[in-house]
């Protein structure tokens, strides 16, 4: 194999390798803003659940015999 074709090679592998790396990164970096959004979201219900007065289920009928 020629020298240039060692370089032409290489240069393609060092490529190849940015293209991957940059794919993984946007795969991280989407996999982030999810959780930060699922985090925000859940956080936020449950705050909302909290404060939220509990109410008292109403007396049932007295002509409701559980049937």
């Amino acid at each position: 194999m020629g020298i240039s074709i060692t370089k032409h090679r290489l240069e393609i592998l060092k490529l190849a390798k940015k293209e991957d790396l940059a794919a993984k990164t946007s795969a991280n970096k989407l996999s982030g803003v999810i959780k930060k959004c699922l985090r925000k979201c859940l956080n936020k219900l449950v705050s909302k659940e909290d404060h939220q007065e509990v109410k008292e289920m109403p007396p049932k009928p007295s002509w409701y015999q559980g049937k």
